[in-house]
């Protein structure tokens, strides 16, 4: 359901030659791969949240996957244009509910990360003022939902205003994204949120397929 990630010989591809390289895993649904000569990056989508996560090739295949962590926990990263298999850097496009959407790259032996460009927002905005978070709602049968929220980190701790947004079909995911139609909300005391329902597919096939 989540898919798995295969490998097999170049002269033998039919099934009874394949081999298991990343198993299939319940609560993490495999998106894309990006194969350099001594490196695999693995995009995946965890709890509602999509990551990479990263191994060097061995002598006997694959090293242990890790993590490539994020600076914010709950953001977008995407596949970036890798047009070299020949490089130890991996573009990649990154954003959040604060961030712009960037573009950028990391260098996989050492770790160092370069924006290269970002998108730019007119007049006095500054990401720092504002903070972005997860929460979990449980659903009447008992089924925890992840919601992604913004807001701005001098709103009173009170109830205040809310903007909640949600979708669920076809097994697509609203990712937690930037926006500058936001701000004013955001400014004005406002929380904004994003319900990752079911119908979506934020959790994997198995998100989509309750949905129905």
């Amino acid at each position: 359901q989540n898919f798995r990630l295969m490998v097999t010989p170049d002269d033998a591809t039919t099934v009874e030659n394949w081999i298991e390289l990343v198993p299939e895993q319940p609560d993490v649904m495999i998106t894309g791969l990006e194969a350099f000569d001594e490196h695999l990056i693995v995009f995946e989508r965890y709890e509602g949240v999509s990551r990479m996560r990263h191994a060097p090739w061995t002598a006997d295949g694959l090293g242990e996957l890790a993590v490539i962590e994020m600076p914010e926990a709950v953001s977008t990263v995407s596949n970036g244009a890798n047009v070299s298999s020949n490089t130890n850097v991996l573009r990649f496009g990154y954003g959040s509910m604060v961030t712009p959407g960037s573009v950028m790259t990391i260098d996989l032996v050492s770790g160092e990360r370069t924006v290269l460009k970002q998108q730019e927002v007119l007049g006095d905005f500054d990401s720092d003022r504002y903070v972005t978070w997860r929460e979990w709602a449980t659903a009447s049968d008992g089924t925890r939902v992840p919601i992604s929220l913004v807001a701005a980190k001098d709103r009173p701790e009170r109830p205040g205003p809310a903007v909640l947004y949600g979708y669920g079909a076809y097994e697509i995911t609203i990712d937690p994204a930037f926006s500058v139609a936001r701000l004013s909300l955001l400014d004005r005391g406002f929380v904004f949120a994003i319900a990752h329902v079911r119908g979506g597919g934020a959790l994997g096939r198995a998100w989509y397929e309750n949905g129905k």
